[in-house]
């Protein structure tokens, strides 16, 4: 469901359709018998939380979902959040040769993609 609402926020925000591969990393599922996996998903939404920072988020009912967009090179994040405090990065794995770059750089950002391999 989750990759279906990112595909179609990525449709009506670009106004084109995303066929690439899409990863998810939920702040609200986490694994108890994987601690170490849960402190590294704590980590990557905080250093998104400082990514996302500087956007306005999307959304026409921001009490109930909002949604951000972060893109540098091949690689985009989009964050979805619902009741203020759930939220779901989805990494948006474009095709080589598409890179383009839509917003700042630098440590922010690579620190969550970093952070994304788990």
């Amino acid at each position: 469901v989750l990759d279906k609402t990112s595909r179609a926020l990525y449709l009506h925000h670009y106004r084109a359709k995303f066929t690439g591969r899409i990863s998810l990393f939920k702040n609200f599922l986490l694994d108890i018998n994987r601690p170490d996996v849960n402190a590294t998903v704590e980590t990557m939404f905080k250093h998104s939380n400082q990514l996302f920072a500087h956007q306005l988020p999307g959304g026409s009912n921001p009490e109930v979902f909002t949604y951000k967009f972060e893109r540098n090179g091949d690689v985009e994040l989009l964050e979805l959040c619902f009741y203020g405090k759930n939220k779901v990065l989805a990494q948006l794995h474009h095709a080589a040769g598409t890179a383009i770059e839509t917003g700042p750089t630098g440590l922010n950002f690579a620190d969550v993609h970093v952070l994304m391999r788990v």
